[in-house]
């Protein structure tokens, strides 16, 4: 793996797991308001969270994985 792929790894994982390391109860909106400033920090384009729901189904899609299982 390459060395940025893992930096993103490590900065998405502290992203998801940052809330349940301090013990604390996940607001409902802690993605939808945590995303944009992540987007941000890591230089990529301005997105919705839901947006990578359609993006990861077209990828499975391109990889041959059959409609009914996505």
């Amino acid at each position: 793996m390459m060395a940025a792929q893992r930096r993103t790894l490590s900065a998405e994982k502290a992203l998801i797991s940052g809330a349940f390391l301090r013990a604390k109860r996940v607001r409902a909106n802690y993605l939808t308001s945590a995303f944009p400033k992540f987007l941000e920090s890591h230089g990529l384009r301005r997105m919705r969270f839901h947006d990578l729901r359609h993006s990861c189904a077209s990828l499975l899609l391109a990889n041959g994985v059959p409609l009914k299982h996505i």
